[in-house]
């Protein structure tokens, strides 16, 4: 397993660094089709721990490529689980849902769910870290 980490600034100017840093290490190693989906993936929940992480800290983000997949793990200072929410169509549908999936935020948890092959979220002596994995070979099934 190779990994990669890097520390980014818990600022929007981290969004845009950890894509670039990803985006050059994934093209490396050479799975080019799953570049955007890993990159947009990333993204979503880049921001979210920007979202709660303490301001001016920093974020600690790693990658990872086996034989079989590429994980990413992005570490922040809340030990609260994110919290998946649906979609504005599925929202305005009409269907009765729960409060929770109504939510404002967490709709970027529905984009890593449905592009990440898996995804989780485990506790850590400093918060929590989310993870997610996809497959370099499986087609996701959707």
């Amino acid at each position: 397993m190779e990994t990669v980490s890097l520390t980014i600034p818990a600022r929007p100017e981290g969004v845009h660094q950890a894509r670039d840093a990803v985006r050059k290490l994934i093209t490396s190693w050479g799975p080019e089709h799953l570049i955007d989906d890993l990159i947009l993936c990333l993204s979503e929940a880049v921001s979210n721990a920007i979202t709660h992480a303490a301001h001016g800290s920093m974020l600690p983000v790693r990658v990872s490529r086996t034989d079989t997949c590429i994980r990413i793990e992005i570490e922040d200072g809340d030990r609260h689980p994110p919290v998946l929410a649906l979609p504005a169509e599925l929202v305005l549908s009409g269907r009765d849902l729960p409060d929770r999936l109504l939510e404002e935020h967490g709709r970027g948890l529905f984009l890593i769910d449905a592009l990440a092959t898996r995804w989780g979220v485990q506790p850590c002596p400093t918060g929590k870290i989310v993870w997610l994995e996809r497959d370099l070979t499986k087609p996701l099934v959707q």
